[in-house]
């Protein structure tokens, strides 16, 4: 029996996007390191890949996915679970970045933002189910 199944309609709908407030930050902070590793690698002052100012495409990406996040878009909060799950995958085949594998804090990190994001689908669809409901 699930959480929804036994708390008022209302309550369960606070549960969900408070769920999905979270997924949205989660992506904020992706975003903006995304944008501060970037202009980083792009001015040459510092590099972890050698992307430079192509992961500002990347940021663009995700801040368009988190205001769908925002929108409690459900196709929006899987894309960006895919593409977050997809972009670490892609990360730790860089053979320069082996030394990530190692790093407890890159795991811990990357799974507390993967667990918002995942959690930001259960709300979305959960938030689209109750309003159906009330309808």
């Amino acid at each position: 029996m699930s959480e929804f199944e036994i708390l008022p309609a209302s309550t369960c709908k606070e549960i969900a996007q408070s769920k999905i407030r979270r997924a949205w930050l989660a992506g904020l902070v992706v975003g903006f390191v995304t944008v501060g590793i970037s202009l980083l690698e792009g001015t040459g002052y510092y590099s972890v890949v050698d992307v430079g100012y192509w992961g500002l495409v990347d940021a663009v990406i995700i801040f368009g996915l988190t205001f769908g996040i925002y929108k409690r878009n459900r196709i929006a909060t899987i894309l960006m679970l895919i593409f977050f799950v997809s972009g670490k995958i892609l990360l730790l085949q860089e053979p320069e970045l082996r030394y990530l594998s190692t790093e407890s804090t890159f795991y811990y990190v990357s799974l507390s933002l993967g667990y918002f994001f995942l959690q930001g689908i259960m709300g979305t669809f959960a938030y689209h189910k109750l309003a159906k409901m009330e309808k």
